[in-house]
């Protein structure tokens, strides 16, 4: 019994009517012009998300870094913090 694998347009049979074939012979060319795109849509969808991400770590980072500069500020004792600890 032959199944196929994958579904799609045959765009040319390989064999003949009654040609004995074995295991893992190709049989038919299917079009690939639907997984061609299908993948190039996967592949694009990847990209964006890997930027999005990358992305997201920067600006994550950047506010550590502010985060981490508003506290040194707020220790040090500068006249601005002070005077807004003592109203």
């Amino acid at each position: 019994m032959i199944t196929p694998q994958v579904s799609g347009a045959v765009l040319r049979v390989d064999i003949v009517e009654g040609q004995r074939v074995g295991v893992g012979d190709k049989l038919f060319e299917i079009d690939p012009a639907p997984y061609r795109a299908a993948l190039a849509l996967a592949e694009g969808r990847l990209a964006a998300a890997k930027a999005e991400y990358e992305n997201l770590q920067l600006s994550y980072k950047s506010d550590q870094i502010r985060s981490g500069w508003r506290r040194r500020r707020s220790r040090s004792g500068s006249p601005i913090s002070t005077a807004r600890a003592h109203c």
